[in-house]
């Protein structure tokens, strides 16, 4: 999330899937090493910070992200092991 795109996401973006019933809005505050994870008619988000896990169909397994991994990617550069 860029600074000068903050505003819209946090508020008109949200706003906007909100009211159309997105079942999950994430903004990635790579900053604050957190994603926020919004929901149809939450007042306040999900904050997750070690390990993200989306599972929009059942039928098919989850997504997992290790954010803790990712974020210490994105400040300190590649790692030397892909694992």
């Amino acid at each position: 999330m860029s600074y000068s795109s903050k505003r819209t996401d946090r508020l008109q973006k949200r706003q906007l899937y909100q009211a159309q019933s997105v079942p999950e809005y994430w903004i990635v505050d790579t900053d604050a090493r957190h994603v926020e994870r919004w929901h149809p008619g939450a007042t306040s988000p999900d904050i997750v910070t070690q390990t993200l896990v989306w599972q929009p169909v059942a039928s098919v397994p989850p997504l997992s992200i290790d954010l803790e991994r990712l974020f210490r990617v994105v400040w300190e550069g590649l790692e030397d092991d892909p694992a």
